[in-house]
């Protein structure tokens, strides 16, 4: 007789209303999509990126709540941007069954904004930022959820909204380089010309190479 295992998770719908799913997971088959999400990992490392999405594709249809499953299909689209499409449906799948996951948001909206499709990226990021107030903002990526559709937001010309996630991002971690040198040109561009010096010379001082480039272009009273 085989031994089942049942998980439950509960969610939120709109604001008060709430309701619990239920799956029941056959024990020998979470071990089998174990193993073969096992496999994938190999098939990565080696580069077989084709093979590798057939037995993650199979794993999922084994067992549809092994989440580890979902985030390795993420690493094949970042090794073959021709399963764009595919890992879409899947994450879109995760997220039904993972619900209020900020990481598979995420990584839905890298999609997105890889595909310059921004305002999709936007919304994912948005999802993303939202669970993790919930999840806690101390997972790492975190701070790639506010820098990145502040990015989008940047290339939309959003410049006010793409401030304040430029803003937060730098309030999570005030060193990333990346974060300040945006920053600073969302202020170029509003008129506010010292502050964006100051955050370029910070943010070359923390090894952006294109800041040094801005700060000798813009700045030259700085450098």
């Amino acid at each position: 007789m085989k031994i089942k295992r049942v998980l439950f998770g509960c969610f939120m719908v709109m604001q008060f209303n709430s309701f619990c799913q239920e799956y029941i997971v056959n024990l020998d088959d979470r071990n089998e999509t174990i193993n073969l999400t096992n496999q994938a990992i190999n098939c990565i490392k080696n580069s077989k990126i084709s093979d590798a999405f057939t037995v993650l594709e199979k794993a999922i249809s084994i067992d549809s709540t092994f989440r580890p499953s979902y985030l390795y299909l993420y690493k094949v689209y970042l090794q073959d941007y021709n399963y764009s499409e595919k890992v879409i449906f899947y994450l879109k799948k995760a997220k039904r069954i993972f619900l209020e996951d900020d990481e598979i948001a995420f990584y839905l909206g890298e999609i997105y904004r890889m595909n310059s499709e921004l305002k999709k990226a936007i919304l994912e990021y948005s999802y993303a930022i939202i669970y993790s107030k919930k999840n806690g903002e101390d997972f790492p990526l975190v701070k790639s959820y506010y820098l990145n559709r502040g990015n989008c937001y940047f290339k939309l010309n959003e410049i006010d909204s793409a401030l304040l996630d430029y803003n937060y991002t730098i309030k999570l971690n005030p060193n990333n380089p990346n974060a300040l040198l945006n920053r600073g040109t969302c202020l170029f561009k509003q008129g506010h010309f010292n502050e964006a010096c100051e955050d370029w010379k910070k943010s070359q001082l923390l090894g952006n190479s294109v800041a040094k480039q801005y700060l000798e272009k813009y700045c030259k009273s700085d450098k």
